[in-house]
């Protein structure tokens, strides 16, 4: 079941929220729309709806294009205190989109936590990969491919953006380590297999202080993989035992709705 704007915006609860943090939304400037699940979530696939008649994605990453991607670590305040909500991630310049139903989603950006922050019938990945997309509307829309271990000697497109050392954390007035990507393949970031869970939850990383923003996720069902020194390294930047979950926010016990098409 497909809710539009106008059925969200009925559905949940619209607040109005002051924030101090810079680049934040205010309350003289925005109406909220909460999210009404937070994510992640267990999904457990007994209680999961086949419904053909959720939209269409379609996939605009143009197959015959290899893109340039700038990896960055992306820090939250106080900067040199690690946090579980940090992350090393891609920013992909526009031009690669997807659509879900009528609606346009331009990607943002290409971001990991290990481990996997879905869970599928409470089992877990050493990995999940987001690619983050959103609307002209300013409404988000993630994209999730759980990523296993592999012990194939060919790397794939996960491995290459993450290959070598990741970019490390920064603080000013040190310039920020950036590394440039070169000839990645964006679709082949993404299973050939589209199929996927459905549902409609929260942002997993907080924004101004909250889980606060709504987002149409897609889970894929099928899994890819990544090499065990890849993830390796990049679990040595969220070490036990002081980040039993790595840089992955638990899942929560809410159960929404969740539709596979």
């Amino acid at each position: 079941m497909f809710i539009s704007h106008a059925r969200l915006a009925a559905a949940t609860l619209l607040t109005m929220i002051s924030v101090v943090s810079s680049g934040c939304l205010t309350s003289s400037t925005r109406t909220v729309v909460e999210a009404p699940v937070e994510s992640p979530i267990d999904i457990n696939t007994s209680a999961v709806v086949v419904d053909l008649a959720q939209p269409d994605l379609v996939i605009h990453y143009d197959p015959h294009l290899r893109s340039r991607v700038l990896m960055k670590y992306n820090n939250l305040e106080p900067c040199q205190k690690r946090s579980r909500e940090e992350d090393v991630r891609g920013l992909v310049a526009g031009g690669s989109f997807i659509t879900y139903g009528q609606v346009r989603y331009e990607l943002l950006n290409v971001h990991y936590h290990t481990p996997s922050e879905h869970t599928v019938d409470d089992e877990s990945t050493e990995m999940e990969v987001h690619l983050v997309h959103q609307s002209s509307m300013g409404d988000y829309l993630a994209l999730a491919v759980h990523l296993t271990v592999s012990s194939t000697p060919v790397p794939s497109e996960h491995d290459r953006l993450l290959t070598s050392t990741p970019p490390t954390e920064t603080c000013p007035p040190e310039v920020p380590q950036m590394s440039v990507r070169r000839d990645i393949a964006l679709r082949e970031l993404l299973p050939a297999n589209l199929t996927a869970f459905r549902y409609l939850g929260s942002l997993t990383t907080r924004l101004c202080g909250a889980y606060l923003r709504p987002v149409q996720w897609i889970v894929f069902k099928e899994r890819m993989t990544i090499q065990a020194s890849t993830h390796a390294a990049y679990s040595a930047i969220w070490p036990e035992p002081h980040f039993p979950h790595g840089n992955s926010k638990p899942v929560t016990v809410a159960k929404p709705d969740i539709r596979e098409k």
